[in-house]
């Protein structure tokens, strides 16, 4: 079996591409606990031929912290209460009060919230809220439970 690049991408685990006979070079990550004797026995093989295994890549901060973002939601409950319980309340019934129909409608029908969906972003904005101080506020409202 042929296989080139190997390159630690967990703790243990280690990404190759691996010739197969019908598609060619493909993506395969093997691991001592793999589910297939194949990938283990393939892990195995790596360790013991000597071959340099490259670290995993550095991620770009940025990236990363853009992807954090992107991720992130809370139920409308969560996002109102951290509204209340950090003091932004009234400021936020105020500015909804003068708001477009859309951000409204928005404000009220919403399930959940996105962290970087265009009502919050406009209402951290109208608020002064960074995105820092916005991301702990996230943080802070996925912790509340109804």
């Amino acid at each position: 079996m042929h296989y080139r690049n190997p390159t630690w991408s967990a703790e243990d685990a280690i990404d190759i591409e691996l010739e197969h006979p019908e598609y060619g070079w493909i993506p395969f990550t093997c691991t001592p606990r793999d589910n297939l004797e194949f990938g283990r026995l393939l892990y195995d093989e790596i360790l013991a031929s000597g071959v340099y295994i490259a670290p995993k890549p550095e991620r770009d901060p940025i990236e990363e912290l853009q992807e954090s973002r992107e991720g992130t939601q809370v139920t409308a409950f969560q996002a109102k209460a951290m509204l209340l319980q950090a003091g932004y309340w009234e400021d936020v019934s105020a500015h909804l009060a003068d708001a477009d129909p859309v951000t409204q409608l928005a404000w009220e029908t919403a399930q959940e919230f996105e962290r970087l969906s265009p009502t919050i972003l406009e209402l951290a904005g109208a608020l002064g809220i960074s995105d820092t101080e916005l991301d702990d506020l996230f943080k802070f409202a996925a912790t509340i439970k109804a």
